[in-house]
């Protein structure tokens, strides 16, 4: 009985430590912080997620999104997180990357979550330096391989109509996306979706970020930022279709439910519809079919959209 309740303390702090963490670094010889975030999922002691860094050169800003894998020790409650390879950056071309390595003790008082620890070079030739790192917790997104998706659900955003979007998807009626100061074409329906969505499509290039395979003829979505919540927008387009018109990508994630088709490659598409302040649309993309659970970093602008493909398995 003692060991069965240890282990049903080890699994519940491991999903809380999973998620997204929010706060910045220092460097020992220089007191200015850098904004961090960073995206993590623990399965047993192994760790994987995304980070992604922004920081100001010559009076502008600047992100570089990396790839994480890494450990967590349950006897310590500290993980270690190392930077890998990098995912997208909209760094000069003369800028070097340089990745690091942040070893983080998960803290709890009252309600105030935090990792805490310090940072250095994930590589020693490359020696950019070491510091200190505090991450706190914005949101708690529970993991998605032990528990089902929040329930939470977005602020519309300005000139949008979201109960109507989505009493119309329930009822696949056809709706057309939103637009800003036109409250008579908000509610249009005369316009089928596939002719606005191929119109979008034809603008910029497809980008497919991985095939997910599925057993159930329903699949439930989820969506949030994962960088800075800073105003992006974003369509959702399901095989030509509107689904989900101008909605702001924020921490509360946008949840929707998706019928894909046999036999086919069923494609959903994220198109940016404007990037905040700062450039690409980011998003992290959970996906539940059956009981499998699934997690998708998406990264859409102005020349490229975001896709996911989506099969039966044979």
């Amino acid at each position: 009985m003692l060991l069965l309740l240890t282990l049903c303390n080890t699994n519940g702090l491991t999903q809380k430590i999973s998620g997204q963490w929010r706060g910045n670094f220092n460097e020992m010889s220089n007191a200015d912080a850098t904004e961090y975030v960073l995206e993590i999922e623990i399965k047993g002691e192994k760790l994987e997620g995304s980070s992604i860094t922004y920081f100001t050169l010559r009076g502008k800003k600047y992100y570089t999104m990396c790839s994480v894998t890494g450990s967590y020790d349950p006897n310590t409650k500290t993980i270690i997180a190392k930077e890998t390879s990098k995912i997208k950056a909209n760094t000069p071309e003369w800028f070097r990357d340089c990745f690091q390595t942040h070893t983080l003790t998960y803290f709890k008082k009252g309600n105030e979550e935090k990792l805490s620890g310090t940072w250095k070079s994930s590589k020693k030739e490359e020696n950019c330096g070491r510091g200190t790192t505090l991450l706190t917790r914005k949101m708690l997104i529970k993991s998605s391989a032990t528990s089902s998706v929040a329930k939470e659900q977005p602020k519309a955003a300005p000139n949008t109509q979201p109960e109507k979007t989505s009493a119309a998807i329930e009822k696949n009626q056809k709706i057309i996306p939103a637009e800003t100061g036109n409250d008579e074409k908000q509610n249009a329906t005369e316009v089928p979706k596939k002719i606005n969505a191929i119109s979008l499509l034809e603008k910029r290039n497809n980008k497919v970020f991985d095939t997910i395979y599925i057993q159930d003829n329903q699949v439930e979505i989820s969506l949030f930022d994962n960088g800075e919540i800073d105003g992006d927008v974003i369509t959702l387009i399901f095989n030509g279709e509107i689904i989900l018109s101008k909605q702001i990508l924020s921490e509360k994630p946008i949840e929707l439910k998706i019928s894909p088709e046999k036999g086919k490659q069923n494609l959903l598409i994220m198109y940016a519809e404007t990037q905040g302040k700062v450039p690409p649309n980011t998003a992290i993309m959970r996906a539940k079919s059956g009981n499998n659970y699934y997690k998708i970093f998406l990264s859409a602008d102005d020349k490229e959209n975001a896709g996911v493909i989506l099969k039966f398995k044979e």
